[in-house]
């Protein structure tokens, strides 16, 4: 299968029949897409300074990666006149991602959504 790559609303999202991308289409976008997952539990930060707490927190990966096998589709809801759409994906470890996207991309996000779940 060819990479499809798709704008949705504050993001770009790519999938190659094997692995999906997502990044934020700014610093905003893409930490309202991979920061609301960066909870350290008390193990993690047992020995650091709050120096080194904040940058751990404040870190996030350059792009959202997974492979097929890692995530389901847990929801989707094509935009209309008055709502965006919203696609969103869950990890196998309960992690939840969603990508928005505007109406006009309705038909590209059914089709990624079909190769997501086939």
């Amino acid at each position: 299968m060819e990479q499809t790559t798709i704008e949705g609303y504050g993001c770009v999202v790519s999938w190659d029949g094997n692995t999906l991308r997502a990044k934020g289409t700014n610093k905003f976008t893409h930490r309202a897409l991979m920061g609301q997952n960066r909870d350290l539990k008390e193990s993690d930060i047992d020995g650091m300074t709050s120096k080194e707490v904040v940058s751990a927190v404040m870190t996030i990966p350059d792009e959202l990666t997974l492979t097929r096998g890692q995530f389901t589709v847990e929801k989707f809801r094509l935009g209309n006149p008055v709502t965006n759409g919203n696609l969103m994906l869950r990890t196998d470890d309960g992690v939840k991602y969603e990508l928005h996207f505007r109406r006009k991309s309705n038909a590209d996000f059914e089709k990624l959504v079909g190769a997501l779940r086939g």
